[in-house]
């Protein structure tokens, strides 16, 4: 009975994709399917201040050992894009240039090489990994269990899996308790500021657990605090945009993220609403829209 469903659960969509691929087909056939990338990106975040994850050539080897084509096969049953060695900000869209960023793809080598890099000789000198996620997030448990696999068959890691309610997550997260986190990222906007400002060092606290916030990473570095900085006072849409496109790459390169998918939008419309279309900011305009009557619908 309702007119619009928006973000359909993972576990239906081979359901509703196979529907779709049936004309005539009783169940999700008859709904209008849309989808289209979004300006939201899923990762796993750090607490630098934490000695472990501190280490930078540790974090590298964790980004290089997460097969992210395979995640977003089995935890979302392809209902995202996988980033594909890429930036935190979403490919695809045509407000900035995210093509020149690198980032982490698979490489089980240069996991196992950057593991050594961060001084240990083997992943019996690491001590267990506590991946915190929220009860509330889209199949976090599922996704939490499918990189909990993939650390310990590609780096020898014992990782723990903890589901927390999200209010007790959240207060957690921003006072530094939590070390190892999964979190999604969405702009309100197409600009790339709205990814970036997360990791700006302004009120990131000495303290370890004093609240920090949206910063929940405690990432400093003056240099992409220098380059956020230009590209928001750049008079030229051009030069802002290089350089954000420079503090992105600088942010990738000191890993204090680890990029799992950017989100896919997939809504059903009933067969009889007209001009509702899905958008990366899922910015809703009713200006346009109605509904077609029965008989106009049943003479087609």
């Amino acid at each position: 009975e309702l007119d619009l469903v928006y973000m359909v659960p993972p576990e239906f969509l081979p359901e509703v994709m196979a529907d779709h691929l049936t004309p005539g087909k009783e169940g999700y056939s008859h709904y209008t399917l849309q989808k289209g990338p979004e300006l939201s990106t899923e990762i796993l975040g750090f607490n630098l201040q934490d000695p472990l994850f501190r280490n930078k050539n540790f974090r590298k080897a964790l980004a290089f050992a997460l097969d992210r084509k395979a995640l977003v096969e089995h935890a979302l049953n392809g209902g995202g894009y996988d980033a594909k060695g890429k930036g935190f900000i979403p490919e695809e869209q045509d407000f900035y240039p995210t093509g020149g960023v690198l980032g982490y793809a698979f490489n089980p080598d240069s996991a196992r090489y950057y593991l050594q890099k961060a001084g240990f000789a083997s992943s019996e000198e690491i001590p267990i990994l506590t991946l915190t996620v929220s009860r509330s997030a889209g199949n976090g448990v599922e996704t939490a269990v499918l990189i909990k696999e993939q650390l310990s068959e590609g780096l020898g890691l014992e990782v723990r899996v903890d589901v927390l309610p999200f209010s007790k997550f959240l207060d957690q997260l921003v006072h530094g308790r939590i070390s190892f986190y999964r979190i999604g990222w969405s702009a309100e906007f197409p600009n790339p500021g709205e990814f970036l400002s997360i990791f700006k060092s302004i009120g990131v606290p000495p303290e370890p657990n004093e609240l920090s916030f949206p910063n929940v990473s405690r990432y400093i570095n003056p240099e992409f605090d220098a380059l956020y900085q230009q590209a928001v006072l750049s008079n030229s849409d051009s030069m802002s945009m290089a350089y954000f496109q420079k503090a992105e790459q600088t942010l990738m390169k000191d890993c204090p993220l680890l990029v799992l998918w950017y989100r896919e939008g997939l809504q059903l419309l009933q067969p009889y609403v007209r001009n509702l279309n899905i958008n990366p900011i899922q910015y809703r305009d009713y200006r346009n829209v109605y509904f077609e009557r029965p008989e106009v619908l049943m003479s087609r």
